[in-house]
């Protein structure tokens, strides 16, 4: 399980009492969510984009203030960001201007370019705002960026609650309920109940629903991991060839899902051809 939550925090004044605040709220926010925080905090719009130059480099999501003086503001590193190709990283940005006051510069670089600069983008105004107010609202955005790391972990727990519910179905079949009959064991027990003809015909769902069946064992102990092209994933310990991105997670459920359906057909139906 990936332990670290590795931010980049672009501020003009790091020594300023509010902002040191804030970092630590964050860091508070982040450990309370059983995680780990790593923020590097920079002052230096030129450096925060160097940063970006370096590819291996795992970042999971960026805060930035919007008046980083001498004219310059954070939605010149969002851009910056963008411009990078860091599309899935949240970025987080926060001003005591009223969001009124910015609009006209959030327009411009709307005019500019794409609207996808602003996916995966929240603003807080800190203006007028209780400090705990301000504290929730980073905290929400903190639950949006993070989303992604619990999906990710989640995929597993998916395949082993529909294995769960898929062995329960041939052992309530079987009405055995004996531990030493494995879940394998009752596969093989349907596919050699199932006739030749049949056999057949649900060849390739026996052959998906068997190499689930080891995805979902080797699944059983993942790493994490960034890769520049591909984005999070997780990697099989036993097996470094079973790697799920987080690009992949809608179809892997979707496959799960139409998969399950033909199996559970074949568990009830094991001579039955398949409904067009």
């Amino acid at each position: 399980m990936r332990g670290k939550v590795e931010v980049i925090w672009l501020e003009d004044n790091l020594t300023n009492r509010e902002h040191l605040s804030r970092v630590n709220s964050i860091r508070k926010i982040i450990e309370m969510k059983g995680y780990d925080s790593n923020i590097e905090e920079i002052n230096d719009l030129k450096k925060a984009k160097e940063m970006l130059l370096d590819p291996e480099r795992r970042v999971d999501f960026f805060i930035s203030d919007y008046n980083l003086g001498v004219g310059e503001t954070g939605l010149e590193y969002l851009l910056e960001i963008r411009t990078k190709g860091l599309y899935k990283q949240f970025f987080i940005l926060y001003s005591k201007n009223e969001y009124n006051e910015i609009r006209n510069g959030v327009i411009d670089k709307l005019k500019e370019n794409s609207i996808e600069l602003f996916c995966n983008f929240t603003f807080i105004s800190l203006a007028d705002s209780s400090p705990s107010m301000i504290k929730q609202e980073f905290s929400k955005a903190i639950d949006i960026s993070l989303s992604r790391w619990d999906e990710l972990n989640a995929i597993r727990g998916l395949y082993m609650c529909e294995h769960a519910e898929l062995e329960l179905l041939l052992r309530n079949k079987y009405a055995c309920f004996v531990e030493n009959r494995t879940y394998k064991d009752l596969f093989y027990q349907l596919k050699k109940s199932t006739t030749p003809v049949y056999l057949k015909q649900s060849k390739k769902v026996y052959e998906d629903w068997f190499e689930l069946i080891e995805y979902r064992n080797l699944l059983a102990h993942t790493l994490e991991g960034y890769d520049t092209e591909n984005g999070f994933y997780i990697k099989s310990t036993s097996d470094e060839k079973i790697v799920i991105y987080e690009n992949q997670l809608d179809k892997c459920r979707l496959d799960l899902k139409n998969l399950k359906k033909k199996i559970i057909f074949l568990i009830k139906n094991p001579n039955r051809p398949f409904p067009l």
